[in-house]
Formats: C-alpha cells, structure tokens, sequence
C-alpha cells in the first residue's frame, strides 16, 4: 500500500510538470 502510494505521488508530480510546461507554451 505504502509503495502504491509513492507511485501516486510521483505520477501526479510528473502530471503536475507537464501541464506546467503545456500551459506555459500556451
């Protein structure tokens, strides 16, 4: 559970800095 966790954590981070730098193209 607590590795699940990380993993959510991580991906959301990753998601995070895409749409940073899709809405800084934008």
């Amino acid at each position: 559970m607590i590795l699940v966790g990380k993993l959510n954590l991580q991906s959301k981070l990753v998601i995070g800095k895409i749409l940073k730098k899709f809405v800084q193209k934008g």
